[in-house]
């Protein structure tokens, strides 16, 4: 995380008005906790949905491959 963002969007950024006393380090700090804990694949709503995007992608990729070899195999009606 780049702090010297963070410093510049802390002091622009209305949402982030709340956490004026805190340094940059330790906003960044939280910042990452709660970044960890989104993309958490046990808890993380964020990391639950990446899971079911990831599992869906792999059916379709293998359905794909599927419907590729029975357009390129040869039929013995021919």
């Amino acid at each position: 995380m780049e702090l010297s963002k963070l410093a510049s969007d802390r002091r622009t950024d209305p949402s982030l008005r709340d956490c004026a006393e805190d340094t940059v380090e330790d906003l960044a700090k939280r910042l990452v906790k709660v970044h960890q804990y989104l993309m958490s694949s046990d808890s993380g709503p964020l990391g639950y949905l990446y899971q079911q995007q990831v599992r869906i992608n792999r059916e379709l990729k293998e359905q794909l491959k599927s419907c590729q070899q029975l357009k390129t195999t040869p039929t013995a009606d021919k």
